[in-house]
């Protein structure tokens, strides 16, 4: 199961297309791959405010985090039971209320 946790709008796509090109993967691997890998796109709230610049790798997070996945893609072999998604069939209403209240505050505080 790939779930890329980035933020931008189909992220697990442009990562599912490079990993199907067979520049990038050999045409062995890419025979059966549509039965081993499902891959589902995401939306994600998590803000990891500013940080020590000493800490390394240990990252402070917020605890409040919504993690959005579509469901679509696991319909045939069940949907995974991962700790922490919530899962739908449509994502395009969480993305746009994200983007019209997360980043938009945070543009708006920047500026």
């Amino acid at each position: 199961h790939v779930i890329a946790c980035e933020n931008a709008i189909g992220a697990t796509d442009t990562l599912a297309e490079h990993i199907k090109d067979p520049r990038n993967t050999s045409p062995e691997r890419l025979e059966d791959h549509h039965l081993r890998a499902r891959y589902a796109n995401s939306a994600i709230d998590r803000i990891v405010p500013a940080q020590d610049p000493d800490a390394g790798l240990d990252v402070t997070l917020e605890k409040f985090f919504e993690w959005v996945v579509d469901r679509t893609p696991f319909e045939d072999v069940g949907i995974p039971d991962i700790e922490g998604i919530n899962w739908v069939d449509n994502l395009g209403p969480f993305i746009e209320r994200k983007l019209f209240t997360v980043n938009t505050g945070h543009a708006t505080a920047a500026y």
